[in-house]
């Protein structure tokens, strides 16, 4: 009997459906199975084009491994890989990742996507095995007059306090001088176990401070073959909150084609691959957050899993197919790169200014009417509350602009950026 069993941890990614049934109209034969954890509600995929891929679901305990490994045993011979898209899925993949490293199959390890997704661990390997790409960390467990000294010795001013796990930028927050670092502490570690569980992550809260690093922010996504080659995507150049006057902690505008020199670019796979080194981590995407200091490169995060928005990015201005290439490298198929713009990207994340009631978002509507728009959603209704990202608050919208005539998505920018606002009372 031939492998031809896919797991999808949880539920079915949509575009991950779409790569899957392209990979089998070529001509692989593949059949999925939903692996889904008991206190995960079964998903509706009614909405989901599956064409002829059969897909059937099978309930599990990630977290009892006696179990799993019994509901495992009989896709031995016939599981040919795992499929895991989102930051949530992480943590289940890494509980499969023992089992099926030991049938062969190529998975990243459990190590290593458990130092991929604590940032505390992630900078220790990052100090013991390529310091030089790092800045300097501390663990926190309370705002105490010795905790303080010792972030006055390690870390310095300005800092950034965090949690270990989160993403979207939930609880990070800018801190220049001790008494911002106390506040900042204190509150993280009051509602860091609320976020955790809403965010479905079972892993112990924990908080770190860390060098607050002065320079441009890049992303790059790249692919980890399982015996540890490394194709990288394009850069993806980032403009933050605190860029454009806000006094918060997000992602405002990812854009690409960027401007880096050719030395830069080598400077930075080179960051690149000793950090996924330090980690360990193969067989996987991996979505890498940089900062270009004015001495070196210096790693922000490693995850194992496809950036935010770079299926659509990557598909705009490279014509890369990023989903499709996220399922061949986890199938150990070869993924397939190009790395000439033929359009421009920006996507653009609006948080409020301030916090309170939304009354409403400026001239959102009118977004409708540019050329370059690829996609917009609203993602919080008027009267809400809402918060900043530092207090656990999310994006109010999102809107993707692309255009392969520079001009017009310049001029398209510039309007979303000048017209584009959100009013809360």
């Amino acid at each position: 009997m031939g492998k031809n069993i896919v797991i999808a941890i949880n539920k079915l990614n949509p575009s991950a459906a779409a790569s899957l049934g392209r990979l089998k109209d070529g001509g692989l034969d593949i059949d999925i199975i939903v692996l889904r954890d008991r206190r995960v509600a079964p998903q509706d995929r009614s909405h989901i084009y599956l064409g002829d891929l059969v897909v059937s679901e099978q309930e599990t305990d990630f977290f009892d491994e006696v179990q799993l490994a019994m509901d495992l045993a009989p896709l031995r011979e016939t599981l040919l890989g795992v499929v895991s898209r989102g930051e949530s899925s992480i943590q289940y993949l890494a509980k499969l990742s023992d089992i099926c490293c030991d049938w062969g199959l190529s998975l990243p390890t459990r190590q290593s996507l458990e130092i991929a997704t604590d940032k505390q661990r992630m900078r220790q390997a990052f100090m013991e095995h390529a310091p030089e790409v790092t800045p300097s960390f501390i663990r926190v467990l309370n705002s105490s007059d010795a905790t303080m000294q010792s972030i006055d010795q390690v870390v310095g001013y300005p800092l950034i306090v965090k949690p270990a796990n989160l993403a979207s930028s939930l609880l990070i927050q800018k801190c220049d001088t001790s008494e911002q670092a106390r506040q900042a502490i204190t509150e993280a570690l009051r509602t860091i176990g609320e976020l955790y569980s809403r965010s479905g992550r079972h892993e112990k809260p924990i908080v770190i401070v860390e060098q607050m690093l002065e320079g441009d922010l890049y992303s790059v996504d790249s692919y980890i073959t399982s015996n540890g080659e490394i194709s990288y995507c394009p850069a993806v150049e980032y403009v933050t909150g605190q860029a454009i006057g806000v006094d918060d902690f997000f992602l405002y505008r990812r854009s690409a084609p960027t401007q880096l020199k050719a030395a830069d670019w080598h400077d930075c796979k080179r960051a690149i691959e000793r950090a996924v080194q330090a980690i360990g981590l193969t067989a996987t995407t991996v979505h890498v957050e940089l900062c270009k200091t004015k001495d070196d490169w210096k790693i922000i995060e490693v995850g194992p899993r496809v950036g935010r928005y770079r299926i659509e990015m990557y598909r705009e201005v490279y014509g890369i197919d990023h989903s499709d290439n996220d399922v061949k490298v986890r199938l150990g198929i070869e993924p397939q790169i190009r790395d000439e713009a033929k359009a421009y990207c920006s996507v653009y994340s609006i948080y409020p200014a301030t916090e309170g009631k939304l009354e409403r978002i400026d001239s959102f509507d009118e977004i409708n009417g540019l050329k370059s728009l690829v996609y917009m959603r609203r993602l919080i209704d008027d009267g809400s509350n809402v918060y900043h990202a530092k207090h656990g608050g999310h994006a109010l919208a999102e809107v993707i602009l692309a255009c392969e005539d520079m001009r017009q998505f310049e001029q398209d920018c510039a309007w979303l950026e000048n017209n584009v606002k959100a009013v809360v009372v």
